[in-house]
């Protein structure tokens, strides 16, 4: 497999479960299946692929134990396991009556084999309710088993996870979440596309990979400046576009179901478009400098474009960022977007 493009699907089905799936992770968990440990706890941040990899490995402990493993694997990784029981916040965090409803489902007796599986998301997210949760994770009953996903290892959340077998994840790679996407069944050029620009957040790659208007954002980027004159004007209406579009992207996925807290990732995948179109718009210039006698703007546009990408990380004011931005940059011939892999290699600042 050459560096940057997707590797090749994996040959069977609960492989590919795990398949562009960060590889680490992926590796420890599966060494675990044999002698399931009563509670995993795996951590990593938003977007890492945490609900994927706690579910693989729920559906391989309940496999593990089945007369018809393959058939058992895919009905836990479809939700549709009697055995497999999974927990989301209603609301902001998990309530304290939900804790005593995983307390209560762990004390049933498993319905198909030997094994059940309660599978806690967010629980960095249990305030109050960690509490309640401790005694059954510390000792459960015969045959339960847990796994949870969390962001952090908060306080509140130490004395649990001392009682875990905590697997750390780290975001996954270009490569990893292209093999995913291509997994999931998008094709392979946009699946690499995507993930070169979706800053190693799976959640974020699979929003854009189901995106009919993902490769019509990029050609917009990328053509900016050839739409520049110095006018105010003509950057004020340039922010204006730039505005509706993030607007439309963020109302959009706010209602895909990517998750329940939806100002936390309304606000975050709305960053993340931003710095993937500044993105974009660094690589048009960094372009240029091929085509170009007088590198100096070009070496000045690129700085400028550092420069916001450095404010954003900062919370500056959104239209003032663009606007300063836009009357910063040096002009360019107009020019038609590239397909969508050019435009989105390389996407760094």
């Amino acid at each position: 497999m050459t560096e940057g493009s997707p590797p090749s699907p994996a040959a069977t089905p609960r492989d590919s479960a795990w398949t562009g799936l960060p590889a680490d992770a992926a590796g420890r968990l599966r060494l675990l299946v044999e002698r399931p440990p009563h509670a995993v706890m795996v951590v990593g941040p938003p977007g890492a692929g945490t609900r994927d990899l706690a579910t693989a490995y729920a559906a391989e402990v309940l496999a593990a134990v089945s007369p018809q493993p393959d058939a058992a694997f895919a009905r836990a990784l479809g939700g549709n396991h009697s055995d497999f029981s999974v927990v989301e916040r209603v609301g902001p965090h998990i309530t304290v009556e939900q804790a005593r409803e995983v307390v209560r489902t762990a004390n049933l007796a498993p319905r198909e084999g030997p094994r059940k599986v309660v599978l806690l998301v967010d629980l960095h997210l249990a305030a109050q309710a960690a509490a309640v949760l401790l005694k059954v994770m510390e000792e459960p009953p015969a045959g339960s088993h847990f796994v949870v996903t969390c962001e952090e290892v908060t306080p509140e959340l130490e004395t649990v996870a001392s009682r875990c077998v905590v697997i750390e994840v780290t975001p996954p790679t270009v490569d990893e979440i292209a093999s995913r996407l291509v997994v999931e069944g998008h094709d392979p050029e946009t699946s690499l596309a995507v993930a070169q620009i979706c800053e190693r957040d799976l959640d974020r790659a699979r929003l854009l990979a189901s995106d009919p208007r993902f490769a019509e954002r990029v050609e917009m980027w990328w053509s900016l400046p050839g739409r520049l004159d110095g006018r105010g004007a003509t950057v004020h209406r340039l922010v204006t576009d730039i505005r509706e579009m993030l607007d439309s992207v963020s109302a959009q996925q706010e209602g895909s179901g990517a998750s329940q807290d939806r100002r936390r990732i309304r606000r975050r995948m709305r960053d993340a478009e931003l710095r993937a179109g500044l993105a974009t718009l660094y690589r048009r210039y960094r372009e240029s400098l091929d085509h170009s006698r007088e590198t100096k703007p070009i070496m000045d546009s690129l700085q400028e474009i550092t420069a916001a990408a450095e404010a954003l990380e900062r919370n500056a004011s959104e239209d003032l960022l663009l606007a300063h931005l836009l009357l910063s940059l040096h002009p360019l011939p107009e020019a038609t977007g590239p397909v969508v892999s050019e435009a989105c290699s390389d996407q760094s600042l």
